[in-house]
């Protein structure tokens, strides 16, 4: 039985690896850059896994604040805003700019085209499924 969150569409039982250009998100070893572990907190990994497993759909900040287990206190919205500073921070240093896109009003969603490579041939290549942002 998959358990499907109701607002941002990933399976919350089992999430697998994703990737989009030279990021992946693997929910055990979290983001990693051209296979280099992007050195970041532990909650910037979780926003950029959520965005990417959202496919491309905004999250609110609410549901992000959720997923990481932030909700209840009293600061999570600064929190969010810091924690989205510091992981569109270090993406750019990785010269990834613009893979956050902010959706005045609402939330954020990752605005990048993904791939799931979990999805291989018999060779274990990539069949070179894609999926664009916003699940185009």
């Amino acid at each position: 039985m998959t358990h499907i969150c109701p607002l941002c569409g990933y399976d919350t039982q089992v999430e697998t690896g994703i990737a989009s250009g030279r990021v992946e998100y693997d929910p055990l070893l979290g983001v990693t850059i051209d296979g280099k572990r992007l050195k970041v907190r532990r909650r910037c990994h979780e926003i950029i896994g959520a965005l990417m497993r959202a496919g491309g759909r905004p999250l609110s900040a609410l549901v992000l604040a959720e997923r990481m287990g932030i909700a209840e206190e009293r600061t999570w919205e600064n929190n969010i805003s810091v924690l989205m500073t510091m992981t569109r921070r270090a993406l750019e240093q990785e010269d990834i700019a613009g893979a956050i896109e902010t959706i005045r009003g609402y939330g954020y969603r990752w605005a990048m085209p993904l791939c799931y490579p979990d999805i291989q041939d018999r060779n274990g290549a990539h069949d070179g499924r894609y999926k664009g942002a916003g699940g185009r």
